[in-house]
């Protein structure tokens, strides 16, 4: 199942903020048209089935059986992770270069300095993005912890030492950075829709983990008794 939005659907309740100063007629609300009809598609298996896939792995182990190991079932569950994410990240792409500027509207808009803090933004999303990935590996970064492959300790270095979630907050300012850059009002709008999904997230999946390391610290204490 999925859930298509129009992004004529996201603005025309916002058209009277978008409406030029200087031509009242004139509103940039437009869609972006492609093969799927002017759809921005929010994939709901990316926001919800891949989590109740980690808390059935984590459960009953079913996709560890299926696969043979724990190993091959993160891997799995990772690569799904990132198809499920480039796709819209391709097509929330294509909208925003095929929407109206607000430098068409708003003169201010179109200053140098918005282009160089979209840039600065991106780079710094990447930069947790990537850091995180190297410092967790694979299989911490891709919910290797559900597969009872865990960490010896809590990361507590950059970039954790930044945020506690470099890989969701840098993936929303890469957005937010992208947004800027074209000037759309779409795409800010969808980054205040992806800061609400992200930390809707973080909000099960942090005590979920929490919660996996502190049965791993009762077990490893009970052995040592």
């Amino acid at each position: 199942m999925r859930y298509c939005i129009t992004t004529r659907q996201i603005l025309c309740k916002f058209s009277s903020i978008w409406q030029s100063p200087t031509d009242p007629d004139h509103c940039i609300v437009a869609d972006c048209e492609d093969q799927e009809d002017a759809n921005i598609e929010i994939n709901r298996p990316a926001s919800t089935e891949v989590p109740k896939g980690a808390r059935l792995e984590h459960n009953t182990k079913l996709i560890s059986k299926l696969c043979g190991s724990a190993k091959a079932g993160c891997i799995l569950l990772g690569a799904t992770i990132i198809f499920f994410y480039i796709h819209p990240f391709k097509k929330v792409s294509y909208c925003l270069e095929s929407q109206p500027y607000l430098s068409d509207c708003y003169f201010f808009m179109g200053w140098p300095v918005l282009t160089w803090i979209g840039l600065a933004l991106i780079g710094w999303g990447l930069i947790l993005g990537v850091s995180s990935l190297y410092v967790l590996g694979f299989y911490g970064t891709y919910l290797g912890d559900y597969f009872g492959i865990l960490m010896d300790a809590k990361v507590t270095s950059f970039p954790f030492s930044v945020t506690s979630h470099p890989m969701y907050y840098g993936s929303w300012m890469q957005y937010l950075g992208i947004a800027l850059w074209y000037r759309s009002p779409a795409g800010l709008l969808l980054c205040c829709l992806l800061l609400i999904a992200y930390r809707t997230a973080i909000s099960f999946e942090g005590p979920f983990t929490e919660e996996i390391y502190r049965q791993r610290d009762i077990k490893v204490s009970g052995k040592k008794k």
